[in-house]
């Protein structure tokens, strides 16, 4: 299963895209939103592109902390503690595999995907217009994840 990108979001981040090497910067930006906001929604195949299938360049050696993450949104969101080791195994299970290229099943991919549309809804809601200028958008999206967080 792949890692897919909304067609909006190309457009909206249009200006500065230029700044960010690779698609998954893009996803990546979201995916924190949505981790913040712990918000997931669906969004359907026809309004979405794949990326890739699996982490790509310096996000290769942050894919288990990405994991990581979601493990912990997850585990917020089905109100499970640490301390329930069998809820947790069984959650753990079904999003993350030993084999293929992420590290995730598709259940897994799903639920980031999830995550990364929902926070593409946030910046919607949280940037009064799309990002014209990188400088705006780095002065404005920490603020942005920050108050999603507190």
């Amino acid at each position: 299963m792949y890692f897919r990108l909304r067609h909006d979001t190309e457009s909206w981040f249009k200006d500065v895209s230029e700044h960010f090497p690779t698609k998954f910067d893009l996803y990546y930006l979201c995916l924190m939103c949505g981790f913040a906001a712990n918000r997931r929604t669906t969004v359907a195949a026809n309004k979405a592109t794949d990326i890739t299938d699996n982490f790509p360049n310096e996000f290769k050696e942050k894919g288990y902390l990405l994991i990581g993450l979601l493990i912990s949104a997850e585990l917020k969101r089905s109100g499970i503690e640490v301390s329930e080791r069998e809820h947790v195994y069984k959650l753990i299970k079904r999003l993350v595999t030993p084999s293929g290229s992420s590290n995730l099943t598709d259940e897994g991919v799903k639920a980031m995907n999830e995550y990364a549309n929902a926070g593409f809804d946030v910046l919607l809601e949280e940037f009064e217009d799309r990002p014209r200028t990188i400088e705006t958008f780095v002065r404005l999206y920490p603020r942005a994840v920050a108050a999603l967080a507190a």
